[in-house]
């Protein structure tokens, strides 16, 4: 399966481990994202406790060359709130 077709995103080496048994992936479309074009970041965040509707997620569209610091996301301030497009529950098997 593609990269395009893929809905939730298992595996990724942009994964973080997040307080209350929260695990973060991402992947960016296109891969690696081209300059002045959209790019789509699809994120799969899963719990073991189940969904929560009370999430936001922010982007940062910065440079590369000059990542935010891995413990102080204060570190820049060109994060954006990412706008959801498309979302997908799934909760056991259902």
């Amino acid at each position: 399966m593609s990269t395009t077709e893929r809905k939730a995103i298992r595996t990724s080496p942009n994964n973080w481990q997040l307080d209350g048994e929260s695990d973060l992936n991402a992947i960016t479309l296109p891969d690696p994202p081209k300059p002045g074009a959209p790019t789509t970041v699809r994120l799969t965040h899963s719990n073991s406790y189940g969904p929560f509707d009370e999430a936001d997620f922010f982007v940062r569209v910065g440079d590369p060359k000059n990542p935010t610091a891995q413990d102080d996301l204060d570190s820049h301030t060109d994060w954006v709130q990412a706008q959801l497009v498309e979302e997908l529950v799934t909760v056991g098997d259902d």
